[in-house]
């Protein structure tokens, strides 16, 4: 009893203390959370603008909904992923994080100032971030994911976890799949590349009834539909450039 009662402390925590017919208020939907999400995306704007870093182009940004709850999916090639895909998104969002960058004295108390969603991967606490993410999505918020749970290079195979298909058929919430591509050339053994181009692609977004009880082959299924939609955008780099929709960030 006791276990389950931290469990369901740790999930309040994380999601907000502020109870709502959803359950707790996520803080990543916050005022003062917003507040300070519009300055640093300024700050990363004009840096991206003025190229002081790198040149980001967004395509199909307009497939991320305004309003509502949806899940964004797609590969993860680089730690600056999280970084570049919070400037590039006009929505509060929260990110699934893994659990050692938590653990660092500044970022992890503003990760969770923010109401991103730690993972504690390979341990059985790693089905609370779904709940959490559920959450967050009950009040119509956006959360992102990527289900390798980890780096991957480009071409790297992986087994995809089945976590944005498990909150996703919960909660009935739409997932648009992204790609990114050229974020692994921003760092190179650890150490900036300036000037490097990434682009971001969304997809259109997947529809997902509701499901409370999914069975396993369910789950399978809608993370490899998934997977492979973001998998099928980076066939269209050669493309991205010369499509009206493509613009800088």
């Amino acid at each position: 009893m006791n276990g389950g009662h931290g469990r369901a402390e740790r999930q309040r925590a994380q999601a907000g203390d502020t109870l709502g017919a959803n359950g707790p208020y996520p803080r990543s939907l916050r005022k003062r959370v917003w507040l300070v999400t519009r300055i640093i995306r300024l700050a990363l704007m004009v840096a991206a603008r003025a190229q002081i870093f790198i040149r980001v182009e967004k395509v199909g940004a307009e497939n991320v909904p305004k309003h509502g709850r949806v899940i964004l999916a797609g590969n993860h090639p680089s730690p600056m992923d999280p970084v570049l895909l919070f400037g590039g998104l006009r929505r509060n969002v929260s990110f699934l994080a893994a659990e050692f960058l938590f653990g660092k004295p500044v970022l992890g108390h503003l990760l969770r100032w923010m109401g991103h969603i730690r993972v504690d991967r390979g341990t059985d606490k790693a089905l609370e971030a779904a709940i959490v993410g559920e959450r967050v999505l009950a009040h119509d918020g956006v959360v992102v994911i990527f289900p390798s749970g980890r780096i991957t290079r480009p071409g790297e195979p992986y087994q995809a976890k089945t976590g944005v298909a498990r909150m996703a058929l919960a909660t009935g919430s739409p997932i648009v799949p992204f790609y990114l591509s050229g974020t692994e050339r921003i760092l190179v053994a650890g150490r900036p590349r300036p000037m490097r181009r990434v682009r971001m692609i969304f997809g259109e977004p997947i529809p997902v009834p509701r499901e409370p009880l999914p069975t396993t082959e369910q789950l399978a299924d809608l993370t490899r539909r998934v997977v492979d939609a973001s998998n099928r955008l980076s066939l269209t780099l050669t493309t991205t450039a010369r499509l009206p929709c493509s613009r800088r960030t």
